[in-house]
């Protein structure tokens, strides 16, 4: 628990962020494409938050502010799309999100997990708004320990 995460489970956590993301930037994204980029956010912020790699906030506000306006455009036009600005900012994150990965002790990487999981099916439906759409949520009230 205290090694690395195994080389196979960043490989493919690392290849589902840069499909999804090279999909959005091909203009093929879906819904469950954009899923997959959210929980890339949120999951690299709360590994942040457990010490790899520290990044400044605003990078994971605005990659979630850019997902949420490609999920309006889609509701609009159907179109899963990311701006090309946004698609510069994604590729932030999952660079971010790379090293994290090839970083993070097994067991935090799990607790990370656990968080994530709490944040996408209980936190962010009962607050009717995105994580970091206005105060960011103090994360260890938000199922962690």
């Amino acid at each position: 628990m205290l090694l690395p995460l195994p080389l196979s489970t960043v490989r493919e956590r690392s290849l589902v962020a840069h499909v999804a993301l090279a999909a959005f930037q091909s203009g093929d994204g879906s819904s469950h494409l954009l899923y997959q980029l959210v929980r890339v956010v949120y999951l690299s912020y709360l590994m942040s938050e457990a010490g790899t790699r520290c990044r400044d906030i605003a990078l994971f506000r605005d990659a979630e502010r850019a997902l949420e306006h490609a999920a309006r455009k889609a509701s609009e036009t159907s179109l899963w799309t990311l701006a090309e600005s946004d698609a510069e900012l994604m590729e932030e994150v999952i660079r971010a999100y790379d090293s994290q990965l090839e970083a993070i002790q097994k067991y935090r990487f799990l607790e990370c997990l656990g968080r994530l999981e709490t944040l996408v099916t209980k936190t962010i439906p009962q607050r009717s708004r995105a994580l970091f759409e206005s105060e960011i949520p103090d994360m260890h009230e938000v199922g962690g320990e």
